[in-house]
């Protein structure tokens, strides 16, 4: 006996190896059931299509996933089931739990549990199972799909009162679109009450309305069914306000002519309360070229412009018309560079006249410098220039234009000897450039007997002051060439210093413009931003949209995280800021 055991042993394990493993392929389902109306009662099954191997006990729930159209009334179990458990009933949801005899093999279709539903209210609903435990004889879990049902209840749905509309703010009069997106069984009927007031303004289902004078309104909207009846009441839905004063249009260029292509910065200086819109045309063709307060057009040909900026509020409009405003030009001629003086030699000082004779497309600047030493001297068309010591000296005159740049350099041109002075003019001034209006003190350091002093503060041959030590105010902006004469008993002597005095205007406000290498890409993005600003902003304020700043003029960024993001450049100085703002889309990596 005990070598027929042991022969056993190895057969019998390898039996019970075969037995102990995980059921698959078994199907889980629980029909779809119906009735025609409320409180009717369905009967729906759930139920397993395979359990070769057994089924010992199972652990299921069911639930009805909208609980206001039907509730779980009762459950049955069949007769094979020793023990059965479930939770309280009637509820949405219901725990089930049996425990099954010896030998429950399942080969076909097979009822677990039957569950009766009750109707609520009309419509569908999902009826969905969940398995928490479910083995065979072997105590091998079984993991069936599963397939969910429906229950529908064909009675009229409750109606859900609901709506939009096209706009809640505005000035007066403001007429508003209201959008019925009420739900429920046909028909329904509406009552749009638009003031809150209990009067019934209109009976369509969707409705328009007029608000006359300014103020905060209610709106309710009552929608009547074979299900019932719903409000849908928007307390304080629509804002209307007063309507503003009309804009008045106004702007200005940075520039007004120039050579084609030309790129012109303009600047909006309307002024009007509320919001505004704007709309310039260019070129007073009837197109709208831009609608932005501040904007920046390129005219690619010769020609003269009419520019039109209409400016919009809930007040009205307003238009500027500026006729010829902007005049553009075609390629121009290259400069040549040529001058002569009245006289190439003399004592010191030796004060020589320089005439331009220059050729080339106007607009041309000038660059003197009078003893090739790398320093401008002057930069008007003609110049005056006083040698003080002799020697012998190389004038050279830059001549730009907007067609380039040339030079005329003649070596030796002037011969300045020397002769022993008697009485010397000479002076200093502080400060010698600045703002205007610039408050600049000469001080005479003339050598000599002096007994007169005559000052002329801009080259224009009268005597402005003659005192010794005068102060002058510079009010306009410009480059000055500064004499004084003394006399004395010994003779007379001149000092010329020529521009001497800078003077700038005040800047203009900046406007602000930059452009980026890219707007968009996956993260992490890096993104590198170039100002391109009118009118030599000083300072910059980048914000990139992530809580982030930087102040460098030219700044690059990186973007961890996707997303959008509202990328904005302040560009400052001491005439003012502007701002512009692009947006920047960073994808998943």
């Amino acid at each position: 006996m005990t070598r027929l055991l042991y022969m056993k042993t190895p057969i019998l394990l390898f039996l019970f190896a075969l037995l102990v493993t995980s059921a698959s392929g078994s199907v889980l389902s629980v029909g779809n059931g119906q009735v025609n109306a409320t409180s009717e009662l369905a009967s729906m099954n759930i139920t397993l299509d395979s359990a070769p191997d057994g089924l010992m006990d199972y652990n299921l729930s069911v639930t009805i996933d909208d609980p206001s159209i039907a509730t779980i009334k009762n459950v049955a179990f069949p007769p094979w089931a020793i023990t059965t458990e479930t939770s309280l009933l009637p509820s949405s949801f219901c725990w089930l739990n049996a425990t099954t005899g010896p030998g429950t093999n399942i080969t076909t279709e097979t009822t677990l549990v039957t569950i009766t539903l009750e109707g609520l209210s009309g419509g569908t609903t999902p009826v969905s199972l969940a398995v928490y435990s479910m083995r065979d004889d072997y105590s091998n879990e079984i993991n069936p799909s599963i397939i969910n049902g429906a229950f529908t209840v064909n009675a009229p749905v409750l109606p859900n009162a609901d709506f939009s509309a096209n706009t809640t703010t505005g000035v007066a009069p403001l007429t508003v679109a209201f959008t019925d997106e009420s739900t429920g069984t046909a028909p329904l009927t509406y009552a749009w009450d638009f003031e809150d007031n209990g009067t019934v303004d209109e009976t369509t289902k969707n409705a328009t309305h007029t608000y006359l004078a300014a103020g905060n309104y209610t709106v309710n909207l009552t929608v009547t069914g074979p299900g019932g009846i719903d409000s849908e009441v928007r307390t304080d839905y629509i804002t209307v306000t007063e309507a503003p004063a009309a804009p008045v249009a106004a702007f200005s260029a940075n520039t007004t002519t120039g050579v084609a292509p030309l790129t012109v910065a303009f600047t909006d200086e309307s002024t009007g309360a509320g919001t505004k819109t704007y709309e310039w045309d260019f070129t007073n063709d009837g197109t709208v070229d831009a609608t932005t307060p501040d904007a920046v057009y390129t005219y690619p040909s010769a020609g003269t412009y009419t520019v039109n900026l209409t400016v919009t509020n809930a007040g009205g409009s307003n238009s500027e018309v500026k006729t010829d405003y902007i005049t553009v030009t075609t390629a121009p001629v290259s400069p040549i560079a040529a001058f002569s003086a009245n006289t190439t030699s003399g004592t010191a000082p030796l004060t020589v006249a320089f005439t331009d004779a220059s050729t080339g497309t106007a607009p041309l600047t000038y660059a003197w410098d009078f003893t090739n030493d790398g320093t401008v001297d002057a930069t008007t068309k003609n110049a005056t220039y006083t040698y003080l010591t002799a020697g012998t000296y190389t004038v050279n005159l830059t001549v730009t234009g907007p067609g380039g740049t040339d030079s005329e350099v003649k070596s030796s041109y002037i011969t300045v000897t020397s002769v022993t002075p008697k009485i010397s003019a000479q002076f200093t001034a502080a400060p010698v450039s600045g703002r205007s209006p610039l408050a600049v003190r000469f001080t005479d350091q003339s050598t000599g007997t002096i007994t007169s002093y005559e000052w002329d503060f801009n080259n224009d041959g009268m005597v402005d002051s003659r005192i010794k030590n005068p102060l002058k105010f510079f009010t306009s902006a410009g480059e000055y060439t500064v004499q004084l004469t003394v006399r004395g008993p010994d003779g007379t002597d001149q000092e010329v210093k020529n521009q001497y005095i800078d003077v700038t205007a005040k800047p203009l406000r900046p406007i602000a413009f930059f452009s980026a290498n890219t707007l968009s890409g996956a993260a992490p993005l890096n993104v590198t931003f170039t100002d391109k600003s009118y009118n030599n902003p000083d300072s910059y304020l980048w914000k990139f949209g992530d809580g982030t700043t930087s102040t460098l003029k030219n700044p690059s960024h990186t973007y961890p995280v996707p997303g959008y993001y509202k990328v904005s450049l302040t560009a400052s100085n001491a005439a003012g800021s502007s701002s512009m703002a692009m947006n920047v889309y960073v994808t998943s990596s």
